[in-house]
C-alpha cells in the first residue's frame, strides 16, 4: 500500500429497529432540504459503547428510553454519490407499550409507526436501503446477542 493513499476509515453508525407489534418506528427528517424517512440512528462517539450509542440516539430522536434486546445485523453501505461507507449495527428494541414519541433534534419534523409492507412502499422516501434489511432482519429472527460485543471502557486516572 502506498503511503499516499489515505487509510480506509468507515463511518460507523448505530440504527435503532423500533418494534411495537406488527410496526417499526421511523422518524421523518429533512436532510438537505428533503424530507426523508429513517429509523433512529446516528454515529457512534468516541468514548461510547455501540449499544450506549444506541440508546443514546433512541432518546434524541424519539424521547424513548429503552434497552436493546438483540443486533439484526452489522451492515457495510457504501454511499453511491460520495467516497463515504458506512458500517452500521442494527440493534433491536422491543415495546411493551406505544410510547409518546417527542426530539430534541431541529430536523427530526414527525414520526411513524409502520408495518413493513408500508416501510417497503416508501422505499424512495428511505434515507438509507438499510432500513428495509433491518426490518426483514428482524421479522425473520436474525438476531445476535449483545454480548458478542466487547467495550473497553477508557481508562480514567483517579
Amino acid at each position: 500500500m502506498s503511503l499516499s493513499v489515505a487509510r480506509f476509515r468507515p463511518n460507523v453508525t448505530v440504527a435503532c429497529i423500533v418494534r411495537y407489534q406488527d410496526k417499526f418506528l421511523l422518524v421523518e427528517e429533512i436532510i438537505d432540504g428533503v424530507k426523508k424517512l429513517n429509523q433512529p440512528a446516528g454515529h457512534l462517539e468516541w468514548g461510547e459503547s455501540l449499544p450506549d450509542a444506541a440508546k443514546r440516539e433512541l432518546k434524541e430522536e424519539a424521547g424513548i428510553q429503552a434497552e436493546p434486546t438483540g443486533l439484526c445485523g452489522i451492515y457495510l453501505n457504501p454511499t453511491a454519490d460520495k467516497p463515504l461507507t458506512y458500517l452500521r449495527f442494527g440493534f433491536v428494541f422491543e415495546l411493551t407499550h406505544l410510547p409518546t414519541c417527542t426530539s430534541t433534534e431541529e430536523n427530526i419534523i414527525a414520526w411513524h409507526w409502520l408495518t413493513a409492507e408500508q416501510i417497503i412502499e416508501r422505499a424512495g422516501q428511505l434515507r438509507s436501503p438499510a432500513a428495509i434489511q433491518c426490518v426483514q432482519d428482524t421479522l425473520q429472527g436474525k438476531l445476535l446477542p449483545l454480548n458478542i460485543l466487547r467495550f473497553t471502557p477508557i481508562a480514567t486516572e483517579d
